[in-house]
């Protein structure tokens, strides 16, 4: 593969900045080994900032805006690059659902990952759901609301579904704003924090003890689509795996890849993970969220568009179960990207 010219994006004005910083670090860092990287910081204000090397912004970083043609300019207009792909490394709003998606086509700039459509769709929990259960694929039983719900009303649809129940928002990831609701004196302080990051939540039923498994795809440049061996987070002292124990707290979130599970079940999720991703178009890889009870039945949790994407995160480490490298992965979203029409 001939060099190229690649600006990674990350950062944003989602409450993943923090996360996707992080997954930009180390993606920048391998993949300035066969390419020219130029790292474009996001600002919490959206503004964009053209650095030397990636991280948190600094006070050299020059504030540059996109133009068409695929190019990005200086505001003095003393720096001008053509930009050949772009990497969204933007985690949640704003770069997970679409919206990022559809900024780079206005200006006609090719890109690394899911389209518009399908970015909206799999970030949407209760669309990617339906999708799911037209596929005959079990989800678990869930409600959603909006700002203007009425309080009576939620508790007797919960009442009928059975506590617990997890509070989550619709378009957010790493577990932020999400809370496990045991009794109905918990559910309205619940459902007011989810709403502070959304205007749209789902309540959706618990199910005892599941285990959380995992299966990564990744899309080859000849449009074949490879499912990774499925991974599981093991069991911690967190009531569930939530924004502290991903990320703060260094043994709450501990993953075991491959999974401990026999071939059937992890061929099965492997089948439903690459039905999943067909179904919504998606484009170059994505992560499948699965809860499994003790009886062995499988229910779709989510699908991420952008998962996390540091070197020791999940979906790099299901890959590398799979015998497929770090480096490997990444040079292969390029190339799968490049590809692409889009």
């Amino acid at each position: 593969m001939n060099k190229i010219t690649i600006a990674v994006l990350y950062g944003g004005i989602s409450p993943e900045h923090e996360v996707s910083v992080h997954s930009a670090e180390d993606v920048c860092k391998v993949l300035t080994k066969k390419h020219r990287i130029l790292p474009i910081y996001i600002s919490k204000e959206g503004d964009f900032f053209l650095q030397q090397t990636c991280g948190f912004k600094k006070p050299t970083d020059i504030k540059v805006n996109l133009k068409n043609h695929s190019k990005i300019i200086s505001e003095d207009g003393k720096v001008e690059e053509k930009i050949a792909l772009f990497f969204p490394v933007l985690h949640g709003p704003y770069g997970e659902d679409g919206k990022i998606q559809g900024i780079l086509e206005s200006y006609g700039c090719k890109y690394i990952g899911c389209g518009v459509k399908s970015s909206f769709m799999s970030m949407d929990k209760a669309i990617s759901k339906e999708i799911a259960q037209g596929l005959q694929i079990l989800t678990l039983e869930h409600i959603e609301i909006s700002n203007n719900y009425d309080l009576k009303d939620i508790k007797q649809k919960v009442e009928r579904l059975g506590y617990p129940i997890f509070v989550k928002p619709v378009n957010l990831g790493s577990s932020i704003g999400i809370s496990k609701v045991k009794t109905e004196k918990d559910l309205e302080s619940a459902t007011k924090k989810a709403l502070k990051y959304e205007s749209r939540v789902i309540l959706e039923k618990g199910i005892d003890n599941p285990r959380e498994i995992f299966c990564a795809l990744l899309e080859k440049d000849n449009g074949e689509v490879v499912a990774s061996k499925c991974g599981e987070l093991l069991p911690s002292k967190h009531e569930f795996f939530d924004y502290e124990a991903k990320y703060q707290d260094p043994r709450g979130c501990i993953a075991k890849t491959p999974a401990d599970i026999d071939y059937e079940l992890a061929e099965k999720m492997q089948k439903f993970s690459t039905k999943i991703f067909a179904s919504l178009k998606c484009q170059g890889f994505s992560r499948v969220d699965f809860l499994v009870t003790d009886k062995n039945e499988i229910y779709f949790s989510e699908i991420n568009s952008i998962p996390g994407m540091s070197e020791k995160s999940l979906f790099p480490q299901l890959f590398s179960a799979s015998k497929i490298s770090y480096e490997d992965l990444l040079n292969t979203m390029v190339s799968t990207a490049l590809a692409t029409k889009k």
